[in-house]
């Protein structure tokens, strides 16, 4: 009585090896369901980038303003940065350039928080 019988053995052999293929079924499962969120998460990225890429979160704020600034034939102008914003002042300005300028700006993808127009003198700040 102290042997133990081969039969109790091999029956508890293929139990485990029955309880192992139905575990691992399950797990595939829920790994395919992971895996095609994932497929959903990848595609929604990639839509979001291109939009990023395409609006120019990436750009040289400072680079496009000093470039509108030339453009418009403006050259008494001060650009100082202030951690996340840029200051943007111009003194002297005509009616025609700040026409142009403002035309410029406005169509540039650029958050403008502050805006102070007197007589021929603008003082903008813009976010970074």
């Amino acid at each position: 009585m102290n042997k133990i019988n081969p039969l109790y053995i091999l029956a508890l052999c293929f139990l485990l090896a029955i309880y192992s293929i139905i575990n691992l079924k399950i797990s595939n499962k829920q790994f395919e369901k992971v895996k095609e969120q994932n497929d959903k998460y990848l595609i929604l990225a990639t839509e979001y980038n291109s939009l990023n890429k395409a609006w120019g979160d990436g750009r040289d704020i400072q680079k496009v303003c000093e470039k509108i600034l030339k453009s418009s034939g403006i050259k008494n102008s001060k650009i100082t940065k202030n951690g996340l914003t840029m200051k943007i002042s111009i003194n002297k300005l005509t009616k025609k350039q700040l026409d142009m300028f403002i035309n410029k700006i406005l169509n540039e993808t650029i958050t403008i928080i502050m805006f102070s127009f007197t007589k021929n003198n603008l003082e903008m700040e813009v976010g970074l």
